[in-house]
């Protein structure tokens, strides 16, 4: 019984001895979230300016009167490429996660025989 007694008392008297450097690692883990939090807020506000500045480039290019049909061509594929870039980047703040891709693809196995086999894979963000 005094076995017991001993050490539960001990186990106390450790907690005790560390509760300030649990105290600081608590402090300091609510100050990174805090600043984590703060760093999105702000890479949020400058990814909308981003997008502002580029569709009021885009939309200059596109009122300009020496365009070719080629070079509108590219430059909306490459807008609506970007325009899914900034869609996944946004889901991925947001903390959604969107499926990309998936499907099936073959992997090979590492053994001696190096099989391939059929394995399902999703790709996200």
């Amino acid at each position: 019984m005094d076995a017991h007694l001993q050490y539960f008392k001990q186990g106390y008297e450790l907690l005790h001895q560390m509760e300030p450097y649990i105290n600081q690692v608590l402090a300091f883990s609510r100050r990174a979230r805090e600043s984590s939090t703060h760093e999105q807020v702000v890479l949020n506000e400058k990814m909308q300016e981003y997008k502002k500045e580029v569709d009021q480039e885009s939309r200059r290019s596109l009122n300009s009167p020496h365009n070719s049909s080629t070079a509108e061509i590219t430059q909306h594929s490459s807008r609506s490429s970007q325009k899914v870039i900034e869609a996944v980047m946004q889901s991925a703040a947001e903390g959604k996660v969107e499926t990309i891709k998936q499907g099936y693809l073959s992997k090979r196995s590492s053994n001696l025989r190096g099989d391939w086999k059929r394995r399902f894979f999703v790709l996200d963000s």
